[in-house]
Formats: C-alpha cells, structure tokens, sequence
C-alpha cells in the first residue's frame, strides 16, 4: 500500500500551485474546464476532486443530489484529491494525505492513459466501508496500477472513483424521510455519478456505453442494490458489474420503524423537536454539532448502523424477490469473496453452543427464530477443522480467542458475504445472464492467523498494488486479477489476459465453477458448505427482517 500512497502523494506534489494551466493537461466538461495532473512516468492523466453534484450542504441535506447547474469561463484545478464525506470511525490515511471531512464531498477522480482521446471502457469503482465510512481516495483504491496495466495488455481502460455520503448523512431513515422522498441519499449520490460519467465522460477518451460498476464490501453491496433498482432498469448507466464480496442480500433493508428511534432521539439531542418540520430542522443545524452526534463515541446507536432502506422508489421491494423475479438489470457480472469472510465480523470470546446461540437469538444484529438457530447449528457442527478459517484444518483455538470462533466465523462469514454470492451467482444465470465467480485464497502475515484470509485482503491484489511482502507467485495472481478485471471491463469476458499460463475462466454458469486466485490459480468446484448456504438462501426473509 505504500507503493500508493508514494505514487499520489507525488502526484500531488507535482501539482503544487502552478498557474501556467497550460502546462496542464485539459479537459471540457459540460460545466467547464478542468486542469489535472501529468503523470510523465505512467503515461497517465489524473483528475481529481471533480464535482459530480452540487454540495449537499444546508438547504441541500438530506435532499436528493443535484445536478451542477453551474458554468465557468477558463479552467479550474482538478489536482487535489476530495473531500472525504462525514464519517465515523475515521478511515485511515486522510491526515497522512491531507484529505479533509467535510459535506462538501460529492466528488470523482478520473485516471486516464495519456493523449487518449476516445472510445474507452470506464470502470467506476464504489469504496466500502459498511455504508459508514471509507472514501475514495484511501491509498488501496489507486487506480493508476490498473489503468497502466490495461495499456501493457492492449486493453486500455479508463478508472473513475467517487465518493458518496455515508452513515446517518447517507442512509438516516425515519417516517419524516421516507414521506419526504430523500431516502438512500448515498445510493442515489452514486447514481447521480454514474449520470455524470454518461454526459461527461466522452471528454476524457471514454466511451458512456462501455461503463462497468465495481465495489467491494458496502461498494458491492451498493453494485446490487443498482442492479434491482429502479425495477431492474439500468437506464443506459453501466453495461457489466463487479462485486468484490458483497451483493444485494447482504443488507439488512430494516423499515423506517428500526431507525425512527434513532432519528427521533437525534432530533430530540439537537433542539428540533418542537419544530414544524423536524427534518428542515436538521438541515439549519451548523454541521460541527450534526457531525458531534456521529462521532459520539460512547453512544453507540449513532454508529454502525445506517444501510439502505426499501424506499418504494429507487428500491421498490426486497432485493431477492427482485432477484428471484428477475427484476434485475440484465448485465454479465462478476462475483466473488475471500476465504474467511467471517474472521473479522464475528465476536471472540464464545466458547460453547448455548453462547452462539444466545448471540444469534437476541444480539442487536442476529435475531434469528429459534428453529433457524438451532439447523444453523446442526448445518454447522462444532467441529472445529470445518470452521473458519478453513485453511487450518488442523488447528483448533487461537490463543486470545473463544473455543466456539471458528465456527461462529464459518457461519457469520456465510451469512454475511458468500451466501449472498451465491445467491447472486445462482439467480443471474437463472435469468440467462452470464457470470464468472471466484474465490480469493492467499493468506498474508500482516493478518493475524486467527483471521486466515479476511474481508478486504483481496483488494491491493485486484488493484495491482505493489508490496514487498508479495511472493513471485503472489505478484503473478495480483497481474492476472488486475488483468481480468481490466479485460471484462474491455471485452465483458475475463479472459484474454495475455499471460502464458493463465488458466481460462469458466463461466460459474458452466458448473458451478470459480476460478480459485491462490499463489497459483486454478478451476474449483463451487459447492464447499452447499447445504448450509442454501438454507441461508431459502431462508433469506428472516434472515434480512
């Protein structure tokens, strides 16, 4: 990750004052125009901190994201990375790269093979982080590596990354905001993104009708909720889909009676109560003191716990009804997770059958029938070398940790993250769209053994980050992960990486079969835990209420 954070932090220092814009590359949006950054060394044009909306401030929270309405005569920097939107905990790495919070944040950076002029696929990348933080310039999310490596293989693409408000500035819910019409404020700032990617990109060598969308964790989970919005219509925005772990049924999708707690005791906490209309309230309160209320970090029912909402507009049902329906955009996809999805999700310190199901009866999360818990149990016997992580077979607790965690981490990390792939994997193919699946299996020592291969550890891998740790073997998987990804942006087929010895992908279509990204790669079987998937897959309205 280093390697990245260098690579921006140059770019940037390549970018100090400098008011000769014509030293600059440029480009002519629809609003006007905007210098960026040369990047000599990689052949790249950067464009950072672009508006994509107007700021969601004042009058404009809680509101819908607005289209720019603005024109200008001469050229504006777009050579400082963005604001990062409010959000609590604070990701790492904004003050190492003097990113700000700030509401001001509805904005995209672009990385562009240089001179391209156009015709270019667009790959947009959505940021994770639970729908409660995470921004898209964090060092792991550089797409400088990715675009380079579309160029060497013949298959240049252009990378997009936006940002999208998070938490209780993205995703508060309450009757007042559903009545209202400003629900998933966060979901409908990506698509307002992807409106401004069709009506501009062309200005910086892409091509609108070859945009494919890509998130990994909340990103993925964002990527399926665009999938069965708007009724399943995609409105010309993307043509394919990446989802890194994660997928529609992840969310919980809980009704406005979960959150109007929440939003009452907010409202009540800033002085809005006695307001005609406590929503407008909120949007005149000085931001200083709605952000105070997010990062309180000793009242935790302001945190964590803000997602999409079945909004009856943008969302109009449950997404696996949409999906068993087939009320989903008809677009080739991939999907795919790690290993140990679990490992880092799951408590501890539990040590015996009646605490796991003790969790998952009454924890504020899981609060699953008794019947549910106790075939989760049989389908996840306590038997430690099934459990996760499922590399250690022959290791049966980890110092630190509770005699029952590899199996609550078996089953949480089904639950969560490799059902609700499956699930999405299973139900495109059932509506005749194609889909390439894998599973992401190298275990690096910068992670504890406790969590084998976790959430998130693909990711430096797909973005052709470089790291010293990185065996030959592993530098080889991360060129042809990158590679692939570029290629089904180019060509809507992962293949055709130009790489001797690359195994081919197989559609999942033809088996199921993923396509196995270890420190060597090969075909697998995908039916590891069948039984226990699909009962949580049939038995997904509970599991999601």
């Amino acid at each position: 990750m280093q390697g990245s954070l260098s690579l921006l932090l140059a770019a940037l220092a390549c970018a100090v004052p400098s008011t000769n814009a014509a030293s600059s590359p440029q480009v002519q949006t629809l609003n006007g125009s905007y210098a960026g950054i040369d990047l000599p060394g990689l052949q790249q044009e950067l464009y950072l901190g672009i508006p994509y909306a107007k700021p969601p401030t004042e009058t404009l929270r809680y509101r819908p994201p607005q289209f720019l309405d603005s024109k200008w005569n001469g050229t504006r920097d777009a050579k400082t990375l963005p604001n990062a939107c409010p959000q609590y905990p604070i990701s790492n790495g904004i003050d190492d790269l003097g990113v700000s919070l700030n509401e001001d944040c509805l904005q995209l950076n672009i990385a562009k093979p240089a001179g391209a002029s156009e015709g270019l696929p667009v790959l947009v990348w959505i940021h994770g982080g639970s729908y409660q933080n995470g921004y898209s310039a964090l060092p792991q999310y550089n797409m400088s590596y990715l675009v380079n490596e579309s160029v060497a293989m013949g298959k240049p693409i252009i990378g997009v990354s936006i940002n999208y408000r998070l938490a209780y500035f993205g995703f508060l819910a309450s009757n007042e905001i559903q009545n209202s019409g400003n629900a998933n404020l966060g979901l409908r700032d990506q698509q307002l993104a992807f409106q401004w990617i069709q009506e501009n990109v062309e200005a910086f060598g892409g091509d609108p009708t070859k945009v494919t969308i890509w998130g990994e964790s909340a990103g993925a989970m964002s990527v399926g909720a665009h999938l069965f919005s708007n009724g399943g219509d995609n409105q010309g925005l993307y043509r394919a889909a990446i989802l890194e772990s994660g997928g529609a049924t992840v969310d919980a999708y809980n009704g406005t009676d979960y959150y109007q707690p929440f939003y009452d005791d907010i409202v009540a906490n800033l002085s809005c109560s006695d307001a005609y209309d406590t929503l407008d309230c909120l949007r005149s309160v000085p931001y200083e003191d709605l952000y105070a209320k997010l990062s309180d970090i000793g009242n935790t029912v302001y945190r964590f716990d803000y997602m999409p909402i079945i909004d009856g507009d943008l969302l109009r049902e449950w997404p696996h009804s949409a999906m068993l329906s087939g009320r989903t955009a008809n677009v080739p996809i991939i999907t795919g997770h790690v290993t140990d999805e679990g490992s880092a999700f799951c408590p501890t310190d539990l040590n015996t059958t009646a605490q796991i199901h003790e969790y998952l009866l009454y924890d504020g999360q899981y609060k699953l029938k008794n019947a549910t818990v106790n075939r989760l149990l049989e389908l996840y016997p306590d038997v430690a070398s099934l459990g996760s992580p499922f590399n250690d077979v022959n290791v049966t607790t980890y110092p630190g940790f509770g005699r029952q965690f590899k199996r609550i981490a078996a089953m949480l990390g089904d639950y969560l993250l490799i059902a609700p792939h499956r699930f999405n994997a299973e139900t495109s193919i059932a509506q005749g769209r194609d889909v390439w699946a894998y599973r992401f299996n190298i275990q690096l020592s910068t992670y504890p053994a406790a969590y084998g291969i976790p959430h998130g550890s693909d990711i430096p891998f797909v973005f052709g980050i470089p790291s010293g740790e990185y065996s030959d073997e592993m530098n080889t998987t991360s060129r042809l992960m990158t590679r692939s990804w570029v290629a089904f942006t180019h060509d809507l087929d992962p293949n055709g990486v130009d790489l001797v010895g690359a195994p081919s992908w197989p559609r999942y279509n033809e088996g199921p079969k993923n396509l196995l990204f270890g420190e060597t790669v090969e075909v697998e079987d995908a039916v590891y835990r069948e039984e226990g998937i699909r009962f949580i897959n049939e038995h997904l309205l509970e599991f999601v209420a």
